[in-house]
């Protein structure tokens, strides 16, 4: 007896419960991967969605209701921060009073110092720098432009690391350890130049003199960007970087890394 239309009918029911397996699995992986991407992207739309948080620093306070209506007792006020990254130095040297500055350093901090005194002149309150000479140097060159003005030494705002970079670079590895210490006394520093606690407000500016990878981690920090950010941005010697706080807890950047007041010729990374 031939049993092949058996077998046919087998094969072709096999067939169809073949392709209706295939189908069947495609669309669930097509599904998952539709809400996979789904997903990671409301995962980006909720991290851009995130709002302002304006106790930030614990010293935020609710401006008063008068008729239904937000109204404050004081019109919005400033305190200015400008951040300068200190001029190029003698990178070679092993020891931290070996890394002088430049001649060209020399050159950009002067250009930097006449900069300054042209747009703050009497404003500023002080000129803080880190205890590293190449902050030290760039900012007593700067505060010839400022005299009656205080230097102030600081080591919180020593150069470091205050978090691991993301993507991480290749060839750039520090400890934890390092990054934790390092972390702790730049925080400290944030803490202390930003908090809105004991500032003057009202055309009342600081200079800070420092150095690159704190800057730019006060930048992403001030504005509440994802700190892990900031070895993405890049800082000239001599850059300015304006922040400003209000009264009522807002955190403005007005230029990052600014390098308009030097010619291009004297421009540099180091």
């Amino acid at each position: 007896m031939n049993f092949s239309f058996l077998f046919n009918k087998k094969t072709l029911a096999s067939s169809k419960l073949y392709r209706f397996a295939k189908i069947s699995t495609s669309s669930i992986i097509l599904s998952g991967v539709v809400t996979i991407y789904s997903f990671v992207n409301f995962g980006y739309y909720l991290k851009d969605s995130i709002n302002w948080n304006p106790n930030w620093d614990g010293n935020y306070k609710h401006e008063n209701k008068r008729n239904g209506k937000i109204v404050s007792d004081n019109a919005r006020k400033w305190h200015q921060n400008i951040l300068v990254r200190h001029a190029q130095y003698i990178t070679s040297a092993a020891k931290d009073e070996e890394k002088v500055l430049t001649d060209l350093g020399k050159e950009q901090a002067e250009e930097t110092g006449k900069y300054l005194s042209q747009q703050y002149g009497e404003k500023v309150n002080a000129i803080y720098h880190s205890n590293l000479t190449r902050a030290k140097e760039t900012a007593t060159i700067i505060s010839k432009y400022f005299p009656g003005v205080k230097l102030i030494e600081d080591p919180n705002l020593a150069e470091g690391v205050p978090i691991a970079p993301s993507p991480s670079i290749s060839g750039f590895k520090p400890t934890i350890g390092e990054i934790v210490k390092d972390k702790e006394r730049i925080d400290n520093a944030f803490n202390t130049y930003f908090s809105k606690d004991g500032k003057s407000f009202g055309d009342n500016v600081d200079i800070i003199v420092c150095h690159g990878n704190v800057i730019r981690y006060m930048f992403c920090k001030g504005l509440q960007y994802p700190t892990s950010g900031w070895l993405r941005l890049n800082h000239l010697n001599c850059g300015v970087t304006r922040m400003s706080i209000s009264t009522d807890s807002l955190v403005i950047c007005s230029g990052l890394g600014d390098g308009g007041h030097l010619r291009p010729s004297i421009h540099t990374y180091n």
